[in-house]
């Protein structure tokens, strides 16, 4: 998702992204109509990526069930999709262990305790962590944190078509 340099912060954004990620639930879809607002109010994010967050009305037009199963297909059925981040920055290698505790203790300085059976590098985490931290900080943080590899990363907008496309393919939707 592209943060706007432009805007100065962005940390109300940040929150409300952190929550679209997560599991698709009753509550989730109860509050979308102000997700939205709160994304368009503080305009922290780039019109063309808003437009795209139009997953949204997926998530509130769709059956509660299916949308949670193309979720859970989506995001915990393989590594390419996961949300948590080093899976993609360190993949199986030894760097992932000293890293995951690394962002559990720099958690821990700032006052953020995890969930039990939550782990830090979990992007809703990551992201509720930088909103509470000065614009500057957050960037620094999300610089050394994630340097994935860009030569393995894929195209932009994927991971929505995919969403899209396999809701339609459950409700036999065809809209694009």
């Amino acid at each position: 998702m592209t943060i706007s340099s432009k805007f100065p912060n962005a940390a109300l954004s940040l929150r409300v992204l952190a929550r679209l990620l997560s599991y698709p639930d009753a509550e989730l879809r109860s509050h979308l109509s102000a997700i939205r607002d709160a994304l368009h109010a503080e305009r922290a994010i780039t019109v063309g990526r808003l437009a795209e967050l139009d997953v949204m009305d997926t998530l509130s037009s769709g059956d509660p069930l299916d949308t949670e199963a193309v979720y859970v297909q989506l995001f915990d059925c393989g590594r390419a999709t996961s949300l948590h981040l080093f899976e993609h920055v360190h993949g199986d290698s030894r760097d992932r262990g000293p890293a995951t505790i690394d962002l559990a203790q720099t958690y821990d300085k700032a006052g953020l305790y995890l969930a039990r059976g939550e782990l830090p590098d979990y992007l809703p985490v990551v992201l509720e962590f930088v909103s509470t931290q000065p614009p500057r900080e957050a960037r620094a943080f999300l610089r050394r944190v994630v340097a994935p590899d860009r030569a393995s990363r894929r195209p932009a907008g994927c991971e929505r078509r995919t969403l899209r496309r396999r809701h339609n393919q459950r409700t036999g939707s065809q809209r694009h």
